[in-house]
């Protein structure tokens, strides 16, 4: 939709010229403006006022500028923040107001990803952008305000990709509660809410705006990520997002992303608004996940990850001793031994699992006074036939040896298709109720591995 410009360059609002237009949307433009006294720019949101004779077209009227003086009040409440933009002041003419706001002359976060390429593969940038985004947002829930429209383009960054605040409250909201289902950007959108179609409007309760900002957090994180998009829309129309539904670990197998990622997505993306994860955990988990985008480095690291725990769990297997509970019930067995032999058998419980015993003397046992020359003989005898089975069995005398040295054959290159190299967190899958999982692993049954056109699947940013 082609919308006609308010101002030309050189007109002026107030003492500021207006250099050019930088965007345009449904509800105001916003343009470039110079001061020239200070020679500072700013950016001058324009959003009308004017009056229609209609009735309804009035009423419609009065209602936009209803959402017009909220924007301008969350805004004025929130400015100040380090990484929220700042409204410096307000113009207001007969027909328009204006919004006169910090100007950012890189652009936003979509054009620093689609077009510059700042952020995939490299980890620390990621973690420290995303990280300011989430104290902004924090910001914006503990002042009682919720978005409603996170997404790359409301994202502005400064100081190379370095620094981000985020911007237009054009649809924030107060309500912890909101009845505005389809409210912001189809790629962000949350399960909750595009609404219910199968029920009546006026049985809607409504969604909950917390945790529905924290869905959209999640498709930009995998913007910065991976530079796509994870679905079109969260919906079961969409035919990613019903594979994601059928197989929680479906992003890791289109999207170049790391294991550690996908396992916070998988809680971002849990389908139940009330078990989505926090704010405060989401930052903790983003400040300890050290790879996001799946290079040939986390391949490496993911790998050496894997034969690091397989040595350990093949190395405990092999040289672990009996519990406490069995050896519980073995003594309890045999209360009846005498207390040398239980001695003797909690001695050979004790033994250290990684310390080389001495061998074994094998000495004939001290006579004792009532032991006959007979009876010592064949003592000797047995003795004797033990050590030549070990001897002959083993090819040394019997000792607790160090562990072998494991020779595991290297694992193939991870990709994004290698179910190999996936991570079953059953503790972090989406949460669902069964009789959905099953109806949508039934309807979602042939997105496997194998048979899934990834390049069709994963759609892009652009």
């Amino acid at each position: 939709m082609q919308h006609t410009s308010v101002f030309s360059p050189g007109a002026h609002v107030d003492d500021l010229e207006i250099v050019q237009l930088l965007g345009s949307g449904a509800y105001g433009q916003v343009y470039l403006g110079r001061d020239q006294q200070k020679q500072h720019h700013y950016a001058v949101k324009t959003l009308s006022q004017q009056n229609n004779k209609n009735k309804t077209s009035t009423n419609a009227s009065h209602r936009q500028r209803g959402f017009q003086r909220l924007e301008i009040g969350i805004h004025s409440r929130l400015s100040g923040h380090p990484h929220i933009v700042q409204l410096e002041r307000v113009i207001r003419e007969a027909n328009y107001t204006h919004l006169v706001m910090e100007y950012a002359p890189e652009g936003d976060l979509f054009t620093a990803i689609t077009e510059r390429d700042l952020f995939a593969g490299n980890h620390p940038l990621i973690r420290r952008v995303f990280l300011q985004l989430l104290d902004a947002v924090e910001h914006c829930h503990s002042n009682g305000v919720y978005h409603r429209d996170l997404k790359s383009e409301n994202v502005l960054v400064f100081d190379g990709g370095r620094t981000i605040k985020l911007a237009d409250f054009g649809l924030a909201t107060l309500d912890p509660i909101s009845t505005d289902y389809g409210c912001g950007s189809t790629f962000y959108f949350s399960p909750e809410c595009q609404g219910d179609l199968a029920k009546q409007r006026q049985q809607r309760v409504g969604y909950a705006t917390v945790p529905n900002d924290i869905w959209a957090l999640g498709v930009i994180l995998i913007n910065l990520a991976a530079g796509r998009n994870p679905w079109k829309q969260a919906s079961l129309q969409d035919e990613t997002f019903r594979a994601y539904l059928g197989d929680p670990d479906f992003l890791l197998k289109i999207l170049p992303i790391s294991r550690e990622l996908n396992r916070i997505l998988k809680r971002i993306f849990c389908i139940d608004p009330l078990r989505r994860i926090g704010l405060k955990e989401l930052k903790y988990r983003i400040q300890q996940c050290k790879y996001f985008t799946r290079t040939a480095e986390v391949d490496r690291w993911e790998r050496l990850q894997d034969l690091t725990m397989l040595n350990n769990s093949n190395h405990n297997y092999l040289y672990s001793t009996p519990n406490s509970h069995s050896h519980y019930y073995y003594t309890k067995r045999n209360n009846n031994v005498s207390t040398s032999r239980k001695a003797k058998t909690s001695a050979l419980f004790d033994i250290p699992p990684y310390q080389k015993a001495a061998p074994a003397a094998t000495t004939t046992p001290p006579a004792t006074p009532t032991m006959s020359a007979k009876k010592r003989q064949e003592a000797d005898i047995t003795s004797s036939e033990f050590s030549q089975i070990d001897t002959r069995t083993t090819g040394h005398s019997p000792s607790f040896a160090s562990a072998p040295a494991v020779d595991l054959p290297l694992t193939p290159p991870a990709t994004p298709r290698d179910r190999s190299q996936q991570s079953h967190d059953s503790d972090g899958d989406i949460c669902m109720e069964n009789n959905l999982v099953d109806a949508v692993s039934s309807s979602s049954s042939g997105y496997t591995a194998a048979d899934t056109l990834i390049s069709n699947m994963v759609p892009s940013m652009a």
